[in-house]
């Protein structure tokens, strides 16, 4: 019989190092883009305030050339509910009614499918509210594209970062 003594584990203090988060980071398509500083993915700053049924909708982003870019996507609900509680990162909402157009007004479309059925989850960006829609109704389109090296997996309790292999709970209101 083999007898393995385990060290018991050794206290190792993290290091800390704090810095302020800019709300914005200025990129050379910042007046149409906008990058979440904190999972380095790039976000259009406004949608074209049309509306799309789910197949369109993925086709959009697919074929979409924006901010110099051609490689965008259409984002999980997961993703959208994380820049939910960031969507700060877009800038102030006008305050006159006819500037509104593109603005985080109203349901938006997600690539994330209701397991088993034709309906796929949409996102309130104003409210905050997930729903499931039948993919002919027509909602917004806001898509993303990865932006660096940094890839992030945003799920509804983890986010981890799959350069590093790090994971952080994930409380978007916390």
């Amino acid at each position: 019989e083999v007898v393995v003594k385990k060290e018991p584990p050794k206290k190792v203090e993290p290091k800390v190092v704090t810095t302020p988060r800019p709300r914005q980071v200025t990129t050379q398509a910042s007046l149409e883009t906008v990058i979440d500083p904190s999972t380095g993915l790039m976000w259009q700053k406004k949608t074209d305030g049309q509306k799309r049924n789910w197949e369109d909708a993925k086709g959009f982003c697919w074929k979409l050339e924006y901010g110099g870019y051609s490689d965008w996507l259409l984002p999980s609900k997961d993703v959208l509910k994380d820049v939910f509680s960031k969507k700060h990162i877009f800038g102030p909402l006008p305050t006159k009614l006819s500037d509104r157009k593109g603005y985080l007004l109203g349901p938006h479309w997600s690539s994330t499918m209701l397991s088993g059925s034709n309906f796929i989850w949409s996102f309130d960006l104003k409210n905050g509210k997930l729903k499931d829609t039948d993919k002919s109704q027509n909602y917004f389109v806001r898509c993303y594209r990865k932006n660096s090296d940094k890839e992030f997996k945003i799920t509804s309790e983890t986010v981890i970062d799959s350069s590093t292999g790090l994971m952080w709970q994930y409380e978007p209101d916390g």
